[in-house]
């Protein structure tokens, strides 16, 4: 291949420095700029992301320690039907069977709040 003459390196210079200010150096930068505002939107999503878990996960354990309390009051509730059916010389068939229902739904409520409360100290142990 023979060396270029002036005038073609003159020509090959004018034609990149042609494209490069005309539309195609825009195009270059365009495309350079698309990919770094790709990157800004991914970025500024993955904020909002981790601001919205920490929303969800304060809001999950406000929700857990308020089901704790709830399930606290009605336990006490319970315990008072309880030792008042306890405490009453005979009961009827169907005072018999509210006792055992009131037993069964005290059992059930306990075991409720042992798993809300692991729930609760396992994401404070995070």
């Amino acid at each position: 291949m023979k060396p270029l003459t002036r005038t073609q390196t003159g020509l090959s210079i004018g034609a990149v420095v042609a494209f490069l200010f005309g539309g195609g150096g825009s195009a270059l930068l365009w495309a350079g700029d698309q990919r770094y505002a790709q990157k800004e939107d991914i970025d500024a999503l993955e904020k909002v992301v981790e601001t919205n878990t920490a929303a969800q996960t304060a809001t999950v354990s406000s929700v857990d320690i308020l089901l704790v309390q709830v399930l606290d009051i009605r336990i006490d509730e319970i315990e008072t039907e309880i030792r008042e059916l306890e405490g009453a010389e005979t009961l009827t068939d169907a005072e018999e069977g509210l006792l055992a229902e009131r037993r069964r739904e005290m059992a059930d409520l306990r075991t409720e709040r042992t798993l809300s409360l692991q729930r609760v100290l396992s994401r404070r142990s995070q």
